[in-house]
């Protein structure tokens, strides 16, 4: 099954912002994503937060959830910051 990466309006604007700023992060970010559309539940599930997944690129992490056949991606950053946010 492959599924339909879904991007939060916040992460649009960032990924915007990194295409103009560092191209080639920008680039290893979307071809993390991309791995996403065929098995997004083998990336490690966050423990206390039920249905939430990190993808790990380099020193960023991906955030999302995967809700029918969306993989709805909410939190992109760097691995040290990236797991300060509420539900």
């Amino acid at each position: 099954m492959k599924y339909e990466i879904c991007v939060d309006a916040e992460v649009n604007e960032y990924l915007e912002k990194l295409k103009q700023e560092d191209p080639a992060l920008y680039s290893q970010l979307i071809n993390a994503m991309k791995k996403l559309k065929e098995h997004p539940q083998r990336f490690k599930q966050l423990k206390g937060k039920k249905h939430m997944y990190s993808l790990r690129s380099g020193k960023y992490r991906i955030l999302y959830y995967i809700e029918e056949e969306y993989v709805n991606v909410m939190i992109i950053g760097h691995r040290k910051n990236v797991y300060k946010f509420k539900e």
